[in-house]
């Protein structure tokens, strides 16, 4: 089985000095890693990455693929997304509106559309089953790959607050996850109930991880690649899954074609929400918040010791979520950046741009399979070499322990 392969985004023109850590941390825990980038952006940032040992020890990863975000969507129409806040202070400033974007979702169908054609996928019995998306700011602390990544849309939670956020809710057992009542009243007397039966079950849809199938074979029809063909069946998990991230990539693009206008909070992230709620629980699978957000984003006293050392991580936690809102508050109380201590395999050097250009990813898995055919036929030519050796020596050997036997008769017989 190949390993998971991870997706995520940069962009804007700040470059902090945390997020370095948190795309490494998907090489430490063993994942393959598209970085999407904007080159134009970038450029400056990695000459200046390429100065220190954590730079150079990721961008040095055989396992960091950088990737051209333009393949997506132009930088100019990208640069649409960003959310200029609420009221004088600018409150919730940034691209976290926009989060549920086309450069999320559209990357997502289009990983969908290639992953066919890459050489590991030629076999069923080394198919990988989709791809993920994670967000820039979250922190890897376990393989994806223990989860249950099955043939159905996979996202992540958060901890409901129990406040007036009605659409992404749910109650995430072990086992399955079910919808609340839509209007207000019967969602609070609902979610009381869920509480006092399974305390901690509260959650609330989220887009810091998402996973997306692999297409069905039943509907792909090999002549266009971007043809959706209609669904095989009403619960197929990945016509679904396809038809529904590419309706959400179009949706936010033409928002952002028409300059964004009217379009004001997590506009992307309740268009998700909605999504999964049309789906339920037999086409989308939910996450508890523990797995991905174990820590809240008003804990950033909790969030700070545990990326320090201080505080064991949750056990059952494969990443942490560095919200906005947590680094807000680190910067108010003039706290440092954690220490975040890396363990990235070291290796020789890229350029940035040999490095995209050696994205391909259909290019570098053959490129992968032929050197280990090579490493192969090179052990077994030189086993066989060694097995021949030993057996010229073995039949030396025998040869001259009769010679000698002979010889011994014959001079006894002179004798």
């Amino acid at each position: 089985m190949p390993p998971v392969e991870v997706h995520s985004l940069w962009i804007g023109e700040s470059f902090p000095d945390w997020l370095p850590h948190c795309v490494a941390s998907y090489i430490r825990t063993g994942h393959v890693i598209n970085w999407w980038i904007y080159p134009e952006e970038r450029e400056r940032d990695f000459e200046l990455l390429q100065c220190n040992e954590v730079g150079q020890r990721l961008l040095a990863s055989p396992l960091l693929r950088l990737r051209d975000a333009n393949e997506l969507l132009p930088l100019e129409l990208a640069r649409k997304m960003f959310f200029y806040g609420v009221g004088p202070e600018r409150k919730w400033q940034g691209w976290a509106p926009f989060s549920a974007s086309p450069l999320q979702l559209r990357h997502l169908f289009v990983f969908l559309q290639e992953s066919r054609e890459s050489p590991c996928f030629t076999s069923a019995s080394h198919r990988h089953p989709g791809s993920c998306w994670v967000d820039a700011d979250s922190f890897s602390l376990q393989n994806l790959g223990q989860l249950n990544l099955q043939a159905s849309l996979l996202c992540a939670t958060e901890k409901h607050r129990n406040d007036r956020r009605t659409i992404g809710a749910a109650q995430v057992v072990e086992g399955g996850w079910s919808l609340p009542p839509t209007t207000l009243r019967g969602f609070h007397s609902w979610a009381a109930k869920a509480t006092s039966d399974q305390p901690g079950c509260m959650c609330l849809v989220t887009n810091n991880f998402l996973f997306a199938p692999t297409r069905c074979e039943a509907c792909y029809e090999g002549k266009t690649k971007t043809r959706v063909a209609p669904l095989c069946s009403p619960k197929c998990g990945r016509c679904w899954a396809q038809r529904t991230l590419q309706s959400l990539a179009e949706q936010m693009r033409s928002v952002l074609e028409r300059g964004g206008r009217g379009i004001v909070g997590t506009h992307g992230m309740k268009l998700l929400q909605r999504a999964v709620r049309q789906g339920g629980p037999e086409l989308v699978q939910l996450l508890h918040w523990s797995k991905f957000n174990p820590v809240e984003a008003t804990e950033a006293r909790r969030m700070h010791q545990i990326l320090e050392g201080q505080e064991p991580y949750p056990g059952n936690a494969y990443s942490l979520h560095i919200f906005r809102q947590v680094r807000d508050e680190w910067a108010k109380l003039g706290w440092a950046l954690p220490k975040m201590t890396l363990l990235v395999p070291q290796g020789p050097k890229r350029s940035f741009l040999s490095m995209l250009i050696a994205s391909r990813r259909a290019k570098e898995t053959k490129e992968v399979s032929e050197l280990l055919e090579e490493a192969l036929e090179v052990k077994k030519a030189k086993k066989q070499s060694q097995q021949k050796r030993e057996l010229a020596l073995f039949c030396f050997f025998v040869s001259f322990c009769a010679w000698e036997e002979g010889l011994q008769k014959s001079m006894r017989r002179v004798v």
